[in-house]
């Protein structure tokens, strides 16, 4: 597991200090980002980071995810939509990006 963030993941935590954030204590933090906001190459950083129970468990448990972004990972990692917590009880507000 890499000890550092790279440069084109720290766009991706544009609230905090770079500097306070662990790899291993904020990880649920970061793979949360990464799902909501990154491309394909932070994708795949993420899964040669993180294990996939890891993620797979921030998808579960999460409340920051946008029902779009939890619902895509769903299919994705083949989870009901059921266990996903932020689609049984919607915490974000509905984006009109699209």
């Amino acid at each position: 597991m890499p000890t550092t963030i790279p440069e084109k993941i720290k766009r991706l935590l544009w609230d905090s200090k770079i500097e306070d954030i662990s790899l291993t204590n904020n990880a649920q933090y970061i793979i949360e980002r990464v799902l909501e906001y990154g491309d394909l190459s932070e994708d795949k950083w993420m899964i040669e980071t993180f294990s996939k129970d890891a993620i797979i468990k921030t998808i579960t448990e999460s409340k920051r995810l946008s029902a779009k972004t939890a619902n895509y990972y769903a299919h994705i990692y083949n989870i009901n939509p059921v266990q996903i917590e932020c689609l049984r009880n919607p915490y974000t507000q509905k984006q009109n990006r699209f």
